[in-house]
């Protein structure tokens, strides 16, 4: 066995064993909240999942977090990013490539709007909901140059790498040996036992990895290596990317505790309730069942026979004397188990967010009521949207720029080699920099009030305060006037004005006159 091939297999290994501590909890989550979701043991196509769920609110609150969570960091057809220079520039280098990347964003979205990637991300949220999510995104058509997959966990092993962050992606998947050929034509290798015309429309475990190489950490450089588990000494097929974004796998978590490499999310920590509310359901209807039916109590008289008894309406049951056969009052209080399952409902639906924004069906939100909602939203779940903005937005729009960029659809700005900057402009993002605004805002008024505007003009400048208000309120870079610009208009001002004085008309006025 080569060096390479051990080592790949050495990482199986070790993703494997850690994979184990989860999937018991893993199996339940997705088996009361998500039944249709493919099972970590044996799936059989068409199988029911759903034989075990008594109560269906963790179902719907589940479907429900996803999409409110979706209209709040990506509602579809919207552009929830846009791309900025680099910290280190000035901010007249800044806005001199604002437009050129407001063209690139268009572009971007453009090609993100035209992929299935609404969809895949709902199915990733119903993934981040129990913890951990697996994307592939990949190069498409000359139509469509994105196609975005999300791998349900099943199918996916995953390990840390030295700095705590995921390096290693396994995803396993039945394949005939014709889809190999179809997927890299002559640049594979076929394993012995995947050879001939009688294995042609046999089904192998073939898996594939793409892990970090290290040796360079100054260049990102990922290997991609496919082998079958039927052959452990040669792979299928190997590929190298380089280059940032040119990883195809995007792994986000919810949340994350030390030293795990698999995440954590709002069914995963309300397990506990969900499965005791499905419980309750569960004796509540043996319990009803037994007051439909009822329980009898029998004399054992020798004459009444239990066996040849048919509880059925207007029956005539033969008894060996008064008192042979009398009813049974269930237990239970369904006062008591009411009030049991309400808490226990009230529990999921904070663990799933689901009171935050309210209900989804009724009178529409005013967009006053919506951006109050989310800036509550954004408090109330915290650091897993940043976690979700770094480990899911990011990485996907840097794959998106790679791949645009590789078919010379765009054409990153540099200045002074500076890295362009993603900005999140997510409802929860901007509602988070209303608050920003409201604090700004309510400094100037009060800063007027108290000290006159002229006291206040005196300390705000206005060359930072302007660029600062376009970012918040998410203003395209063609809308500002560069350091240029504004120097013709502002010496265009002072001959107006001097033209004015000297002609005994009013300045101001004509400083009007030269607005648009």
């Amino acid at each position: 066995m080569n060096e390479e091939r051990k080592d790949v297999q050495e990482r199986w290994k070790r993703a494997e064993k850690r994979v184990r501590q989860f999937i018991e909890t893993w199996e339940e989550c997705y088996e009361f909240t998500q039944p249709n979701r493919p099972s970590f043991y044996e799936n059989v196509e068409g199988e029911r999942r759903d034989h075990r769920i008594y109560d269906s609110a963790p179902v719907t609150l589940t479907a429900e977090f996803a999409n409110r969570m979706q209209s709040g960091l990506a509602p579809q057809g919207s552009r929830f990013a846009s791309f900025a220079g680099g910290s280190a520039l000035t901010a007249d280098e800044e806005r001199s490539i604002r437009e050129e990347l407001d063209v690139v964003t268009n572009t971007v979205f453009e090609a993100i709007n035209e992929s299935n990637f609404a969809d895949t991300l709902n199915e990733i949220l119903l993934d981040l909901s129990v913890g951990t999510a697996g994307l592939l995104v990949n190069e498409g058509g000359p139509i469509k140059p994105i196609v975005n997959t999300c791998v349900p966990l099943p199918y996916l092993r995953v390990d840390n790498g030295p700095d705590e962050k995921i390096d290693t992606v396994f995803r396993s998947q039945k394949r005939k040996p014709r889809d190999l050929e179809v997927l890299w034509g002559d640049n594979i290798y076929m394993p012995e036992d995947m050879r001939g015309e009688e294995n042609a429309q046999k089904e192998f475990m073939v898996r594939d990895v793409v892990y970090r190489d290290w040796s360079n950490i100054g260049t990102e450089t990922w290997k991609y290596k496919v082998f079958a588990e039927c052959d452990d000494e040669n792979f299928i097929h190997e590929e190298e990317f380089k280059g940032r974004g040119s990883n195809p796998w995007i792994v986000p978590r919810w949340s994350q505790s030390s030293g795990e490499c698999y995440g954590r999310g709002p069914v995963f920590n309300a397990l506990g309730d969900i499965k005791a509310l499905n419980l309750t359901m569960q004796l509540i209807f043996e319990n009803a069942e037994m007051s439909i039916t009822g329980m009898w109590e029998a004399v054992d008289d020798g004459v009444l026979n239990m066996d040849t008894i048919n509880f059925v309406p207007g029956a005539v049951l033969p008894v060996g004397h008064s008192g042979g056969l009398r009813p049974l009052s269930p237990g239970g209080n369904f006062d008591v188990n009411m009030l049991i399952l309400n808490e226990m409902r009230s529990n999921i639906r904070k663990a799933l967010f689901a009171d935050t924004l309210g209900p989804p069906e009724g009178t529409p939100m005013s967009a006053t009521e919506v951006a109050q909602r989310m800036a509550e939203l954004s408090r109330v779940v915290g650091a897993p949207l940043s976690r979700i903005w770094n480990e899911l937005f990011t990485p996907y729009l840097e794959r998106v720029v790679f791949i645009l960029n590789k078919r010379g659809l765009i054409d990153l700005p540099k200045v002074n080699d500076q890295i362009i900057s993603i900005i999140p402009e997510s409802p929860l993002a901007r509602a988070s920099r209303n608050e920003d605004i409201t604090q700004f805002t309510n400094f100037m008024s009060v800063i007027g009030q108290m000290f006159g505007q002229a006291a206040l003009m005196g300390w705000i400048k206005e060359d930072k305060v302007i660029p600062q208000l376009a970012e918040w309120y998410s203003m395209p870079g063609s809308f500002l006037r560069n350091q240029a610009e504004r120097e013709e208009f502002a010496q265009q001002g002072m001959q107006a004005a001097q033209g004015a004085q000297e002609m005994g008309i009013d300045p101001t006025a004509a400083m009007k006159s030269l607005m648009p």
